[in-house]
């Protein structure tokens, strides 16, 4: 039977069931601090949505350039792409240069309702201490089959100790410097929400709750948010050793660690590329029933050493840069890969996390 008989043939969905569950889907993806930097302008009548960031969601110095904005955006492609097939639902996907970043677009849709899958709904940002268990050989093997079907991307599974013990270290000693850094610090605190219940699942930003800290912890993030002091305040009274700690003791607690690398250009094409490769390697992660959490200080670091220099103190600056130049040592050493790492996370055994936040309603991004 031709394609044109099936499709004179099927009835076809209506196209705002379609668009709907494709932003609905959209909208689960993450993005830093639940800032959802992304816009929809849709075409209904095509079934056709661009998609593009918008800045003012995530000014922060950690996103300078807005590479990581681009990164949730693709991650916002990719939970479209996957519901899309998910339906049988033919689609194409075209960059864009002009008028946004990309074209999403469904060619036929069967008359069947349109659903979201439910591993995209259940996918979670787990802050939680993990178990510090080596995984199964069979479940590592179905992680590398769903990394080797990665496009434009090159992802890599770091589960060795002695790596592992390298990298902790120095992922503790960037969380210091980079939550030590004023401009950062107040960026990250502006995104939690102070002003709700601390389990409340907010529409944007990050409850407390979801933070997964003790009630100490708590409070000290209320003060530093109240009083914004200085960096050398901040270290004189220990803010410093308490990130790093912090960030130790979650980094240890991982089985291991994933390595999203860019093979493309570097340009905006390819953080959208390495946005789809990470979220594709997250709901892997699900299926399988492990935790994940980005962890992102090293490459933050390499981010602002490049596009916000300006953000450090010379003495934070040259620490910044022997930790780059430390973690792409290890990375090389490990022959994990040879491209650039444009994002990091960890993943291992975990209980469920305390609290998960929420989304806005996907049609307040669409035009």
């Amino acid at each position: 039977m031709s394609s044109a008989t099936v499709l004179s043939e099927e009835l076809v969905m209506d196209s705002c069931d379609v668009v709907d569950v494709l932003l609905e889907a959209a909208s689960l993806a993450p993005s830093g601090d639940n800032t959802q930097p992304w816009k929809f302008s849709v075409d209904r009548e095509r079934r056709s949505i661009v998609l593009d960031i918008v800045p003012a969601r995530d000014p922060s110095p950690m996103n300078a350039g807005q590479g990581m904005s681009r990164m949730a955006l693709g991650a916002a492609l990719e939970n479209m792409s996957r519901t899309a097939a998910f339906n049988r639902w033919d689609y194409r996907v075209e960059p864009l240069e002009f008028e946004g970043l990309v074209r999403f677009t469904v060619e036929r849709a069967t008359s069947e309702p349109g659903t979201i899958e439910d591993v995209v709904r259940r996918r979670v940002t787990n802050r939680r201490a993990y178990q510090q268990m080596t995984l199964p050989p069979d479940c590592l093997q179905r992680l590398c089959e769903v990394g080797q079907s990665v496009q434009n991307a090159k992802v890599c599974l770091l589960t060795d100790p002695s790596l592992l013990g390298e990298l902790v270290d120095l992922i503790s000693r960037a969380d210091a410097i980079m939550l030590g850094t004023k401009s950062v610090r107040n960026g990250f605190l502006s995104k939690v929400r102070f002003d709700r219940p601390i389990h409340e699942p907010v529409e944007e930003g990050l409850s407390l709750g979801s933070l997964e800290v003790a009630l100490a912890d708590r409070i000290a993030l209320r003060v530093l948010k109240s009083l914004s002091p200085s960096d050398s305040l901040v270290k004189l009274f220990g803010g410093r050793r308490a990130f790093s700690r912090v960030a130790k003791r979650l980094a240890g607690s991982a089985s291991g660690f994933l390595l999203v690398c860019s093979t493309g250009d570097g340009g905006e094409q390819s953080d959208v590329d390495v946005g789809r490769a990470w979220q594709k390697m997250w709901l892997g992660f699900t299926e399988e029933g492990l935790a994940a959490q980005p962890m992102m200080s090293l490459l933050v670091l390499q981010n602002m050493l490049r596009n916000a220099p300006g953000e450090f103190s010379q003495p934070d600056r040259q620490t910044a840069e022997k930790l780059v130049n430390q973690f792409n040592a290890v990375v090389a050493s490990s022959g994990a890969s040879e491209e650039t790492v444009a994002a990091m996370m960890r993943f291992g055994k975990a209980s469920p996390p305390t609290s998960r936040v929420g989304r806005l309603p996907s049609g307040q991004r669409a035009e």
